[in-house]
């Protein structure tokens, strides 16, 4: 009986860390040219122009910082030199690996996701010292699994004393 009550627990703890991590991972869409692209980009960008109507202000330009991840590294100067420099700025090329950063409108994204030398392109998501704190989206999380898993356990142990 231990063994199927064991069993039964690391069962449902592996499952809700897979649901966990499931539900909390970003969503990559995909273009017409097989560029895959965090969904947080266009939702950043929506963000940004709701901000702009809310406070009836022009809608201008509004810039959002990505990391991309190149195909081929070597390209890097001849995708880059297709963009205005009102599309793509700030751009940080470590020389390290296939990636670059930059800072990009929504006219250099479309322009971006449209160009088949481009792997994926991520939201570069602010770090703020300041509210940055990982225990905060952990132990919420952990205590919420353990109490299941407790709720499970005592569950099981009970129908076991009355199948008996």
């Amino acid at each position: 009986m231990k063994n199927k009550e064991l069993f039964l627990i690391l069962s449902i703890f592996i499952f809700c860390i897979f649901l966990i991590s499931f539900v909390s991972s970003e969503k990559m869409l995909t273009s017409d040219a097989g560029v895959q692209y965090d969904d947080n980009i266009l939702k950043e960008f929506g963000k940004a122009k709701l901000n702009q109507s809310i406070n009836d202000s022009e809608i201008n330009q509004t810039s959002i910082r990505v990391i991309i991840y190149l195909k081929d590294y070597s390209e890097t100067d001849a995708i880059l030199s297709n963009f205005s420099e009102d599309e793509i700025w700030h751009i940080v090329d470590r020389n390290v690996s296939s990636r670059i950063g930059a800072i990009i409108n929504e006219e250099g994204f479309y322009k971006l996701i449209q160009d088949e030398r481009i792997d994926k392109i991520y939201y570069d998501f602010p770090v703020r010292q300041y509210n940055f704190n990982p225990k905060i989206k952990f132990w919420p999380i952990f205590g919420f699994i353990l109490i299941i898993l407790l709720m499970i356990y005592f569950i099981v142990k009970w129908l076991n004393k009355k199948i008996r």
